[in-house]
Parts: C-alpha cells; sequence; structure tokens
C-alpha cells in the first residue's frame, strides 16, 4: 500500500513476506543493492520472494544508475567540448548527476533496510517489475 500523503515515503513490505525467506535470504537482499552484483541473487535466489523484491529494485536501480551516468558522460565528456554551446552540454551534465543525488539514497535506505531484513519499497520505481 502505498503511502498517500506523502509520494517520496518508502512503504515497508516486509510483513509480506515469511520469517524464514528472510533470514535465509538476508545476504541476498543486501548484495542486491551493491549495483551489477545485483545478478547474484537474480540467478542464486530465484525461489525466494524476499530476495526477488530486493533484486527487482535492486536490478531497476542498477539500470537508472548506468544510464544517468552514461548520459552525464556524453553530455559533459563529448559534447561539453563542442565550442560555444559545449557550456550548455556541461550544464545539463551538472543537472543529470544531480538528479542521481536521490537514486544514490533511495539505494542506500534500501540497502540498511535489507540490512535490517526489511522490504522497503523505493516510491516511483515501485510499480515497475522486471523480475516475476
Amino acid at each position: 500500500m502505498a503511502n498517500q500523503s506523502n509520494p517520496f515515503a518508502l512503504t515497508d513490505r516486509t510483513a509480506e513476506f515469511a520469517p524464514a525467506d528472510i533470514s535465509a535470504n538476508r545476504a541476498m537482499g543486501i548484495i542486491s543493492y551493491l549495483s551489477w552484483v545485483v545478478l547474484v541473487p537474480i540467478f542464486v535466489a530465484k525461489e525466494s520472494p524476499y530476495a526477488r523484491f530486493h533484486a527487482n529494485q535492486g536490478l531497476i536501480l542498477a539500470i537508472l544508475e548506468t544510464a544517468l551516468g552514461l548520459v552525464a558522460t556524453i553530455l559533459g565528456s563529448w559534447l561539453g567540448n563542442i565550442w560555444v554551446v559545449g557550456i550548455v552540454f556541461r550544464i545539463a551534465a551538472w543537472v543529470v548527476r544531480v538528479c542521481m543525488i536521490p537514486v544514490t539514497v533511495y539505494a542506500i535506505i534500501a540497502f540498511v533496510g535489507a540490512i535490517r531484513g526489511k522490504a522497503m519499497e523505493i516510491p516511483f520505481i515501485n510499480s515497475i517489475h522486471i523480475l516475476k
């Protein structure tokens, strides 16, 4: 259930998972937020709903972080060297890098939640389900 009063709030979905599943797959939940290391729980913990929850969020965050980093690099390093208009591209790259801050903050919060054995649903990506 999403928090209707604050769209930026994380939703705790821990109660939806069996305590035994959480206990057995806590490590898989934790490593799901270590960028592309998320591939480990995707292939190792296929049968765990708890690990799949964290792996889905971790995969979305890894894709988002990679895409934003790539866009920032293209704008800043490649297009930023164009004479006269390069400054516009460098400013755009800076804006993209600033947009990476909330992504990183939510990843850290979800990572800490996984360490605590929680299933914190990240806003804005909660409706995206890459893994079934």
